[in-house]
């Protein structure tokens, strides 16, 4: 919802523009908004003061350099080149490469611009954990951080925009974007590891980063736990290490996965024991007991809040977040939760974002598979109308999990990110560059299942072990059979008539709207009210009422999000 904007004029000068940004919530407090004018440049960013100092906004003679959140090694970095201050640094880094930034570690995007060279360059993190928009015809080009802001500065600008139908239709089936989509036809996104840069009036995407280059190790299985254990603790030690030197709180999130938990033990093991755990479920679930057990027996802080089902009501406060782009409903609760948090001197929110994943959740076989269509999607009622698009996509990744990484990871679950960042800046070391690129490299027959995972756990770190691993019912292990029983014990208790914490879910949104008639009511007076804004296309229209009066309560938000980020966007 915030960061920055650069608009470029390509054949004469700009005259100034008046950005508009989206209006703050109540619980977001202290922004500011900064302003660059230069001959045919204007850039504007609307930033918290959280970190503000970290958020670089440089203007010298040879360049203009800005960025949004947080480069993590950039200590390191001045020390490594012995660069006196940022300025030196940047002019020192993109004297050897325009993909200076690569170096880079942490939750970023980034604008530089030549002023001799007339080179401007906006770029994505290796894993874009943030969003980053580009448009280009023949006399503007522009960047933004906010799918909004960049739509609204089309319309001052008096350049037409559009509904992306085939957008559209890959929210009503995957209930997230692909690829470079958007649900707006004229604007694009960058990719994860991928930046734009224009000379000559000429616009060129390249990757600096990309998950195809990555090639199987042959480390032996006792070598690549001890590198996986080292790499992490790495990644942990930057994040903390960089708060801590600018005295924050780090605030650590915890369910009853094995992701969340690794962060914060491991960094509580590293020494980092003011961190505040962060929790959020529904009351008496496992996601909330387990974190809580882990919280007391090693005497961290937690705050803890019950998700309940009006959640569900934050509709047009969640599309604004994440500009559509993600099924509203996904992070609808993690909206809920963030705006109840009040931490004095607030740090990072520290994720185990895609851990599961990063050590072997997507993969379907010990054998490498190519992906399926099917992979991703949470809804096939309309999935033959976009197959032509899945197809397509499909066919620019080697396999199955380069596919869901740059598709279900990045453009579905990194979602959760731009929640956390509504109140500071968010980030996951399962995603620092080098953890992840060596995890990948993990031949599949040791990561099928997430088995290295749980050998990783057992071997360094077993005192982990001791607590329940909701994704199995049980505590962590490799034993098929042990798990058979955890997950036949954990069903056959959750058709029992007593208390347990098993009885409710994770996804309880189902529940919620056919539990509460308000809720249900809400939801479908929005859809009924709103259904008119696909008027303009029948074929659309007709589909989104069938999933709409036919479907879930996922496909009902798909819709329902569908309709919210028209009235976003174009009205």
């Amino acid at each position: 919802m915030h960061g920055f904007i650069a608009v470029i004029s390509l054949n004469k000068p700009l005259p100034s523009i008046s950005f508009n940004w989206k209006p703050l919530f109540p619980f977001q407090k202290g922004y500011i908004k900064r302003n660059i004018q230069y001959v045919n440049l204007q850039i504007e960013q609307f930033t918290s003061k959280q970190f503000l100092p970290d958020k670089y906004w440089i203007d010298t003679d040879e360049f203009i350099f800005v960025t949004e959140g947080l480069i993590t090694n950039i200590d390191s970095l001045l020390h490594t080149y012995k660069a006196d201050d940022i300025p030196s640094l940047i002019s020192q880094l993109y004297e050897n490469r325009e993909n200076f930034f690569k170096v880079f570690t942490g939750n970023f995007v980034g604008f530089f611009f030549h002023k001799k060279q007339q080179i401007c360059i906006a770029f994505n993190n290796h894993t874009a954990t943030k969003r980053l928009f580009y448009f280009q015809h023949s006399e503007h080009l522009i960047f933004s951080t906010d799918l909004y802001t960049l739509s609204k500065t089309l319309s001052t600008l008096h350049i037409s925009k559009s509904l992306d139908i085939e957008a559209a239709y890959l929210l009503l089936t995957s209930s997230f974007m692909q690829d470079d989509y958007t649900l707006i036809k004229e604007i694009k996104q960058i990719r994860a590891g991928e930046y734009a840069m224009c000379k000559n009036e000429k616009l060129k995407l390249k990757f600096y980063f990309h998950l195809h280059e990555i090639r199987e190790t042959t480390d032996s299985k006792e070598k690549i736990i001890n590198a996986i254990d080292e790499l992490f603790k790495e990644a942990v030690r930057s994040e903390f290490e960089f708060e801590k030197r600018r005295d924050y709180t780090p605030v650590t999130t915890l369910s009853a996965g094995l992701d969340t938990r690794m962060v914060a033990l491991v960094a509580n093991d590293l020494g980092y024991n003011n961190q505040v755990i962060f929790n959020f479920s529904e009351p008496g679930f496992v996601e909330e007991v387990v974190p809580k057990q882990i919280a007391d027996d090693y005497g961290l802080k937690i705050e803890q809040f019950g998700l309940t089902a009006d959640g569900l009501l934050a509709i047009e406060d969640a599309v604004a977040v994440n500009d559509g782009l993600n099924v509203y409903s996904g992070s609808s609760h993690t909206f809920e939760a963030v705006k109840t948090l009040k931490i004095d001197n607030i740090g990072m929110i520290h994720t185990g974002m895609i851990g599961d994943a990063v050590l072997g959740s997507f993969l379907s076989d010990t054998i490498p598979q190519s992906a399926k269509i099917t992979d991703g999607v949470s809804s096939k009622m309309l999935l033959h109308k976009a197959k032509p698009i899945f197809e397509k996509s499909m066919a620019n990744y080697k396999n199955e999990v380069i596919y869901k990484f740059y598709n279900r990871a990045y453009c579905g679950a990194n979602n959760g990110f731009l929640f956390f960042n509504l109140i500071s800046e968010s980030t996951s070391p399962f995603l620092y560059p080098d953890f992840l690129t060596y995890a990948l490299s993990i031949p599949s027959k040791y990561a099928y299942k997430e088995r290295i995972y749980v050998d990783w756990i057992m071997t360094k770190h077993l005192e982990y072990a001791r607590y329940i691993w909701e994704t199995i019912g049980g505590k962590p292990t490799n034993n098929r059979l042990k798990r058979f029983y955890y997950r036949y014990k954990r069903a056959i208790i959750k058709r029992l008539p007593v208390q347990s914490m098993w009885k409710n879910s994770m996804t309880p949104e189902q529940r919620w709207y056919d539990s509460n008639p308000d809720v249900k009511l809400s939801l479908d007076n929005y859809f009924k009210q709103n259904i008119d804004k696909l008027s303009f296309n029948k074929e659309l229209m007709e589909d989104a009422l069938y999933l709409y009066n036919h479907g879930n309560i996922v496909e009902k938000t798909q819709v329902i999000t569908l309709l919210a980020a028209c009235a976003l966007h174009f009205e």
